[in-house]
């Protein structure tokens, strides 16, 4: 009973709290590309990341837009176990400038699901449960080979950045006993404001990716084996507001909720292979670790 009052405002920022950390699937840069080809690539990508609380504030206002209380985490509240599921399926054309070098552009979707534990003075009191809608993703980068060994081993790079944005269908939260809550539900019992008999609720998500990556690959006759290692950050601005409403449907105020999140980890290691099915199809697989769980399945058409 001496965690309740913590449970309640730790509810209630999980509700509005959707960190992200997106892979972007490094890909071969090293599969010669003669200058003027042209690849459209079809991928699916699957993530189970790692994220860390980087600032949370809110605002409550009321209906004329008088600032009631605002602030941030209080002394002793904390998050943890932030860990979530992404799905992006992905469009990508690349064209190559020169022998080897290509630049790309992404577009596709974007769903995700998290879970945040949340504590007060190391205590764990809920977990909140977040499910997104389908977004829209964008991106793009450039892909080059750098250097060719003896025996025809190769070095390559990559730069990529990724944008999607997404907004909320479900939020809940979990105390210890297991019972659930809705975001529109607790601000009316917990009466944000004065009178309030129902509340609605909407949000925005954006989500800034970089990553840089070396690879080192070998081909075996039609397959080409890689390893590497990356570098990537992001910035993740979500902003989510609650309005609430008297019994007559006018309405008493907002209370505004914005989170900005970081990567847990920016350095990790991948591996993936092509497979050359014919001059014109690429099968491709890759799997990344240490910074996050991660795989991409693709198939490339070269024109």
């Amino acid at each position: 009973m001496r965690f309740f009052p913590a449970l309640i405002s730790l509810s209630l920022i999980s509700l509005f709290f959707i960190p992200s950390l997106d892979a972007l699937p490094a890909g071969n840069p090293i599969s010669p590309q003669a200058k003027g080809t042209f690849t459209t690539t079809f991928e699916a990508d699957y993530t189970r990341p790692e994220g860390k609380l980087e600032e949370f504030s809110y605002t409550r206002c009321n209906a004329s837009g008088g600032i009631i209380s605002q602030g941030g985490l209080t002394s002793g509240e904390d998050v943890r176990g932030v860990e979530g599921e992404i799905y992006l399926p992905l469009a990508a054309t690349a064209y190559s400038f020169r022998d080897n070098f290509d630049i790309f552009f992404k577009v596709g979707g974007a769903f995700a699901d998290w879970q945040l534990d949340w504590y007060q003075d190391g205590a764990k009191v809920s977990r909140t449960d977040l499910e997104s809608d389908w977004g829209v993703a964008l991106g793009g980068g450039i892909r080059a080979r750098l250097i060719e060994f003896k025996d025809d081993w190769k070095i390559g790079m990559s730069l990529s950045y990724l944008w999607f944005k997404t907004d909320a269908a479900e939020r809940t939260t979990r105390d210890n006993t297991g019972r659930k809550y809705k975001i529109q539900d607790w601000a009316v019992n917990q009466k944000f404001w004065s009178g309030v008999h129902s509340a609605n609720f909407k949000d925005d998500q954006n989500v800034h990716q970089w990553q840089s990556a070396l690879y080192l690959s070998k081909p075996f006759n039609k397959f080409l084996p890689y390893l590497g290692i990356k570098y990537f950050d992001f910035l993740s601005k979500y902003e989510g507001t609650i309005e609430g409403f008297d019994a007559g449907g006018v309405s008493l105020g907002t209370e505004k909720r914005t989170i900005k999140t970081k990567s847990k980890r920016n350095v990790g290691v991948f591996a993936g292979i092509d497979y050359q099915f014919n001059e014109d199809i690429i099968f491709s697989f890759e799997g990344s670790f240490i910074d996050e769980l991660a795989g991409s399945a693709s198939v490339t058409l070269v024109f």
